[in-house]
């Protein structure tokens, strides 16, 4: 009995004992959160323009030149090459011509003979779409302007791109006044001529000269105003006739008829051709003024028209010189070379001769395609006048 109580006793403190011992630990689980992702660089993805522009670039300077026909004078020249070749590296290689006619005679010669030499040209509007144009000689321009400082249609007179045709073959960089009359102060005084008809009195016989009507520029551009805008066309060709009556010169030679107008010779000029003018007047003379005629004039690019033509010899070059011309930068530096007003309205103007800004005491003629086109039918009939006069 003792022996089961005893037994009983030993249980029963094992039972504590168990109960009270400490009970083994238990794993700690810990939850592991992931780092956060760090950001991935992000490359900026380039406009398609832009990304357009370092391939034609790139191309453009692999060729390294640009091969220019224009009518524009060494002024010009001087003021564009130098920022744009130290802008790019590349070159620009010049052929002057004295007239459109025989820009586009030229050019087309190149061409029957397989050449591409010529990437762009400088003329006058009548030039490129009554001569060039015809003939095949020009390409669309919209698709080669690339830089969103040429698109952006604010900075255009009109809001919009200056654009000569509706195949927008060509373009007008100047803007400016055709001056029907410029005269020499010291022998015609103020007042004295107020109307193109002035011309036709006794008192000026062999006293006038006129830019070639029969070819383009600005005396073709003043006949083909006085038929299409002003009068009517057999107004126009007996005014002509009664010119050449009175002793009127036809010039063909564009500086001399402004020589011959500073030194009094013929002391009154008619479409007097403005790169030749702007010459003299920056080289002083002073005895050079327009008149106000009655008779609405002309605001034309003169021979500030561009185009290229349907295979550049140089094409990533051409596209390069073409966007750099269309910029504030390029129409700045033309400016500067023409000595007149352009077709951008954020180029500033100073150095602007004031004989090619329009007055608002004129009436004035924007030119359109139909006008340029008329331009052409004036051509073959002041020709045909010529002609039966020798």
């Amino acid at each position: 009995m003792k022996k089961v109580c005893l037994v009983s006793i030993i249980l029963s403190l094992l039972v504590v004992f168990v109960s009270c011992a400490p009970k083994a630990a238990e794993p700690v689980t810990r939850q592991i959160t992931a780092a956060p992702p760090q950001p991935t660089a992000v490359v900026p993805t380039k406009a398609a323009w832009e990304q357009k522009w370092e391939t034609t670039l790139a191309g453009a300077k692999s060729e390294g030149k640009v091969n220019i026909y224009s009518l524009w004078g060494p002024l010009v020249r001087d003021a564009i090459a130098p920022p744009f070749t130290g802008k790019y590296g590349i070159e620009l290689e010049w052929v002057t011509l004295g007239r459109g006619n025989e820009m586009v005679a030229k050019i087309k010669n190149e061409k029957t003979a397989g050449l591409n030499i010529v990437d762009l040209m400088g003329g006058g509007a009548t030039t490129l779409i009554t001569g060039a144009k015809p003939v095949g000689l020009l390409a669309p321009i919209e698709s080669s302007l690339i830089l969103p400082e040429v698109l952006d249609t604010k900075v255009w007179r009109g809001n919009q791109l200056p654009f000569l045709d509706k195949d927008k073959t060509a373009m007008g960089l100047a803007f400016r006044l055709t001056n029907n009359i410029v005269v020499n102060s010291d022998i015609i005084k103020p007042g004295e001529i107020t109307s193109l008809k002035d011309l036709l009195k006794p008192q000026y016989k062999g006293k006038v000269t006129i830019n070639d009507p029969s070819a383009p520029g600005s005396g073709n551009a003043i006949m083909a105003s006085l038929a299409f805008f002003e009068w009517n066309e057999q107004e126009a060709v007996k005014y002509f006739k009664d010119l050449l009556a009175n002793g009127t010169e036809v010039m063909r030679d564009n500086r001399l008829q402004i020589e011959w107008l500073a030194k009094g010779k013929s002391p009154i000029a008619v479409g007097a051709h403005a790169d030749s003018l702007a010459s003299f007047l920056e080289a002083g003379a002073s005895n050079i003024v327009p008149v106000i005629s009655r008779e609405g004039e002309p605001v034309t690019p003169g021979s500030g028209a561009i185009a290229i033509p349907p295979q550049p010899a140089h094409p990533n070059a051409t596209i390069v010189f073409l966007n750099w011309l269309l910029t504030r930068e390029g129409q700045t530096a033309f400016v500067k070379g023409t000595t007149q007003p352009v077709s951008r309205n954020d180029v500033p103007l100073e150095g602007v001769f004031s004989i090619f800004q329009p007055d608002p005491q004129q009436k004035l003629y924007v030119q359109t395609e139909e006008f340029i086109n008329y331009q052409g039918k004036i051509t073959k009939i002041v020709a045909d006048i010529l002609a039966a006069n020798k």
